[in-house]
């Protein structure tokens, strides 16, 4: 990582991998807007930085992505406290348990999914990094410098058996990932990638302890920026 201090925003950062990605990268004191739905969830996850003493690298943001102003409100807090955005961590998730809790005994079928239920999938896991992503995307081309990571699942998870909501939005978001990293690609002619671009996108990736290294450093952009994917553990969701 650069020597120079990092601003990122994390989406889902109030539990589970989204919390371990936060406390990762303050632990490599990176600025970090911390994103999440749940304000409880956010407030203890700024008690416990605090009790690390590196309460001043953090700020929350209670934002619900399934509201297309959120993605407004979510950039502008951001910038306004910490200034230019050099990193996008798209961690936030919908579990299948929030179609039906028994999910696992007897499996969704997809002619169960309310237009509702789908709409909120889609817009957690594929509209709300797209759009995060092309709002932040020419400030980083700009200062030449960025990491757009988006955390996905198994290939396995994406065609199970009772999961129809789960698995098409992470797969739509593992295609995102790919075009988005071509896009940028062609914004100057393609060339090895140097090695601190590439471990920089694996450190991003692997920051959870619960994430599976799954990871395009396939990109970079003569603005600088790298696009990676990380597969989230299918249980944790």
């Amino acid at each position: 990582m650069s020597k120079q201090q990092r601003v990122a925003i994390v989406t889902g950062a109030a539990g589970g991998i989204g919390r371990e990605l936060v406390l990762g990268l303050l632990g490599k004191e990176l600025k970090v807007a911390a994103v999440d739905r749940t304000a409880q969830g956010l407030a203890e996850l700024a008690q416990a930085v605090q009790q690390r003493q590196q309460g001043g690298n953090l700020m929350t943001i209670e934002a619900d992505l399934t509201r297309d102003e959120s993605i407004d409100e979510i950039v502008s807090k951001a910038r306004g406290h910490f200034g230019m955005i050099d990193i996008l961590v798209n961690n936030a998730g919908v579990g299948q348990a929030t179609v039906r809790s028994d999910k696992r005994q007897h499996p969704i079928r997809f002619w169960e999914v309310s237009p509702e239920q789908w709409k909120l999938f889609v817009a957690v896991h594929t509209s709300a990094p797209m759009a995060l992503s092309r709002a932040l995307v020419h400030d980083m081309m700009r200062q030449k410098w960025g990491r757009i990571v988006n955390v996905t699942t198994s290939l396995g998870t994406m065609i199970r058996e009772g999961s129809p909501t789960y698995g098409p939005s992470k797969a739509a978001l593992e295609a995102f990932s790919a075009i988005m990293a071509k896009i940028l690609a062609r914004t100057r002619p393609r060339r090895r990638l140097p090695r601190s671009t590439t471990s920089d996108c694996r450190a991003l990736a692997r920051a959870a302890p619960t994430s599976t290294a799954r990871v395009w450093c396939g990109c970079r952009s003569a603005a600088g920026i790298s696009v990676a994917l990380t597969g989230a553990n299918a249980r944790d969701r």
